[in-house]
């Protein structure tokens, strides 16, 4: 049934892969809607509402988090905050709007993860830089890749 939130968001993931591959914003914003559509048939799909707030990166060409998208990070965030992507991504844009306190929230329990070191100094990074209220060097990025996290 292509009208499943499954079937809407596999479609979705495959677009964003060619979009990747291709820099075509056509085809990132076919990827978006995609998403969209997914996250509307099922809201608890935390996967589907970070590949459109990525999706909506590619389609811009730009890092720029729009105030929408970083709602929709936030929201994402709360419906799956073990998810280390969407943790970090979201801390990433709320450290963009200056919202420093709720980003050393999000990546606090991240520093001390033994299994993810270079994941763990990477929170460590932005918690210094939020804690010194600085976007120097600030630069969001992702990839289309399924993995076990992608709902």
């Amino acid at each position: 049934d292509p009208t499943t939130p499954e079937t809407l968001h596999l479609s979705g993931l495959c677009d964003l892969r060619r979009a990747y591959a291709s820099g075509d914003a056509a085809t990132a914003t076919k990827a978006k809607k995609l998403f969209g559509a997914a996250q509307r048939a099922d809201p608890t799909r935390a996967g589907s509402l970070f590949r459109y707030f990525e999706s909506s990166l590619v389609e811009s060409g730009t890092s720029e988090v729009t105030q929408h998208l970083l709602d929709v990070l936030v929201t994402a965030y709360n419906l799956s905050p073990q998810v280390d992507d969407i943790a970090l991504a979201t801390a990433q844009a709320l450290i963009q709007h200056e919202q420093f306190e709720d980003a050393v929230y999000i990546l606090r329990p991240m520093v001390g993860d033994v299994h993810a070191s270079e994941r763990a100094e990477f929170a460590k990074q932005l918690i210094d830089a939020a804690k010194a209220e600085r976007l120097d060097g600030f630069m969001l990025s992702g990839s289309a890749q399924i993995s076990s996290d992608d709902r």
